[in-house]
């Protein structure tokens, strides 16, 4: 079953949508009153939601974050080619989703 953690104030737009989607969906969801880091991982682990819904700048903090981090331990590299690969499978996944391609393969 579809579930979701909610950690945008209720008082931001998007959260509020996605709380009433949720409701008129039928979806399960949780509350999370902090995108601090430190707070939040424990709450995903445990609550394990299948989609996650943010603003893209709090994406976009997540992903410099992990660059940063893999550059600072040495691994940029590594994290560029993750990064090209996620990319390319969701890609390939929404072109199959609307008829357009075959989805990512198993070489991918």
């Amino acid at each position: 079953a579809a579930s979701t953690l909610l950690f945008l104030p209720l008082a931001h737009v998007l959260g509020r949508t996605i709380q009433i989607a949720c409701l008129r969906a039928r979806i399960e969801f949780g509350h999370c009153p902090s995108i601090k880091p430190d707070e939040l991982r424990p709450e995903l682990k445990s609550f394990q939601p299948t989609f996650v819904v943010g603003v893209p700048y709090l994406f976009e903090k997540i992903h410099d974050t992990g660059r940063a981090m893999a550059e600072k331990m040495g691994r940029g590299s590594s994290f560029e080619r993750a990064d090209r690969i996620a990319v390319t499978y969701g890609e390939k996944v929404l072109a199959h989703l609307l008829d357009r391609g075959t989805g990512p393969g198993l070489g991918l």
